[in-house]
């Protein structure tokens, strides 16, 4: 059904840069700091945690991000990083509820809506390659994909892997047009990328 981006940070977290620490366009609003309103110590801890993640050691990344939650739970890029890192782990369960936590704190935060959107399409694609979910469960988790997706894009509308990857949750969605327009946008943003298996060069270029 098609592949979505996910190109590394340089954090190590294995998010696409442009979602991750420092990478994520500001086109609508102010730069977020590293770490939001954050003492000395936690900045301190955050650049352990992140070389830490840089050096592939994800376990222990983990547990930092997980003190830094703990001193600072109002903080969502910490939220977000201790999401990425329980991912980059195989713990995908507990980063949808870290992301979710963090969207809590901040609804409108960029990176996190866009992780939401890449956590729940995944989980859509798991569920039709099993080929045991119901069209109706598939579709509801693309919806829900869909909508993170939408609400990174009103605040970054030129965000091109964003475009990429809703153009694949419209596609699970049922939704050729929207997918096709949202591949368009993608493809036009970034010539690099290519159409993903199974994709209609004429549809989606058009």
């Amino acid at each position: 059904m098609g592949e979505h981006k996910k190109h590394s940070c340089p954090c190590g977290s294995g998010k696409h840069k442009m979602a991750c620490c420092q990478g994520m366009p500001h086109s609508t609003q102010e730069p977020y700091r590293l770490v939001i309103n954050a003492t000395p110590e936690e900045e301190e801890l955050h650049a352990t945690a992140r070389g830490l993640a840089q050096a592939g050691k994800h376990a222990e990344a983990c547990d930092l991000f997980e003190e830094l939650v703990a001193l600072n739970p109002d903080n969502p890029m910490s939220w977000n990083s201790l999401g990425n890192e329980y991912e980059a782990t195989g713990h995908t369960d507990k980063a949808w509820l870290a992301l979710k936590r963090g969207h809590e704190v901040d609804p409108a935060f960029p990176s996190i809506l866009y992780n939401l959107g890449n956590l729940a399409l995944d989980r859509c694609v798991k569920l039709h390659n099993t080929g045991l979910s119901s069209k109706a469960d598939i579709q509801k988790m693309a919806v829900e994909a869909i909508g993170y997706f939408n609400d990174c894009l009103n605040r970054h509308p030129d965000y091109a892997e964003c475009h990429y990857n809703i153009a694949s949750a419209h596609r699970m969605n049922q939704d050729a047009h929207r997918a096709s327009a949202h591949m368009t946008k993608a493809l036009k943003l970034n010539p690099a990328f290519e159409l993903p298996p199974g994709w209609r060069t004429e549809k989606a270029r058009t």
